[in-house]
């Protein structure tokens, strides 16, 4: 079933007011006529003829007022059900082509999955039916389809959200450069649903005496999310000054063994040095491939620490 919206309800009341108006000018005129009995009086012709003057004027202003709306105004249809259900059924595909003009809407109950949809619905578009992303109507030609619309959350930098079940779009994150977030809430606080930066973190001892081979390729992650790795920036710590080496990747087969960034820790902190990189020279990590530390053979931490943080890229047929 579809349901459609028009502004012409105001005019439809003024109308009714009209009409009224009307009928009480033609009870006063009775009453001023020469004609004094008590019985009911029949209005002349000359009374309906100055009504149906003022019906006759009424309508064609209403006729201009809906000339006025024309390219401004965007109708929202309802669906009960989706493409398939045939005619009479409330199917988005059964409104009918020649009822929806460009930019009109539609919401969709999808009761079968528990999900509601929106859409627009772009004139131009001859695209192929593919629901729930695009929807073409029974009795549409080659032309006019409904698209589905993103439904956005609220958004901001400290979108504070402060109901269970409800969830916003923080766009710095907690202030992490290039990061993400979106937030939740249990009842009494704001908590993380899910990041765009994503860490790996690895501790070695005493690098030094690992065998030769595992000291200079020492295995601590591999990609096994069929997405491709973004790396953004790798912080790495020490107990001992200028502590050097390199972050490496290969293949899941050990070969193409490349370099993602050399590092040196030599910033004094307190009880330990540290290093931050965010200029990396190979940052792409592929899927299947693995992550390596290849120290220095000449430096002997008592121990080394490194995080690896970026991004996951998702646009993966």
């Amino acid at each position: 079933m579809e349901g459609r919206f028009k502004k012409g309800l105001g005019v439809l009341c003024v109308c009714v007011i009209f009409l009224f108006t009307g009928c009480i000018a033609t009870e006063d005129y009775v009453k001023k006529s020469e004609n004094r009995s008590i019985l009911p009086h029949r209005a002349t012709k000359t009374d309906w003829g100055n009504l149906d003057e003022r019906l006759t004027n009424l309508e064609d202003e209403f006729q201009m007022m809906q000339a006025s709306f024309v390219g401004a105004k965007t109708y929202i249809f309802g669906a009960r059900t989706v493409p398939g259900g045939g005619a009479g059924t409330g199917a988005i595909d059964d409104i009918a082509d020649a009822s929806i003009t460009d930019e009109d809407a539609c919401l969709l109950a999808d009761h079968a999955n528990l999900r509601f949809l929106a859409y627009s619905w772009l004139d131009a578009s001859a695209s192929a039916e593919s629901y729930p992303d695009v929807i073409k109507p029974d009795d549409s030609g080659n032309g006019g389809r409904w698209h589905q619309l993103a439904l956005v959350t609220k958004t901001g930098t400290d979108p504070d959200v402060g109901l269970i079940g409800e969830f916003t779009h923080d766009t710095d994150g907690a202030n992490e450069t290039g990061d993400e977030s979106l937030r939740g809430y249990d009842g009494s606080n704001q908590f993380c649903w899910a990041r765009k930066l994503k860490c790996i973190h690895t501790t070695v001892i005493a690098p030094n005496d690992l065998a030769d081979g595992t000291r200079d390729a020492c295995p601590i992650w591999s990609n096994e999310t069929g997405m491709t790795f973004t790396i953004t920036k790798i912080e790495a710590w020490s107990d001992t000054d200028d502590t050097e080496l390199n972050v490496e990747e290969e293949d899941a087969d050990g070969a193409n063994n490349t370099t993602v960034d050399a590092l040196n820790i030599q910033t004094d902190g307190t009880g330990m040095y540290y290093t931050t990189e965010t200029t990396i020279t190979g940052a792409t990590i592929e899927a299947n491939h693995i992550i390596l530390l290849d120290f220095d053979d000449t430096d002997e931490p008592g121990w080394v620490k490194v995080s690896i943080c970026g991004w996951f890229d998702s646009n993966v047929d």
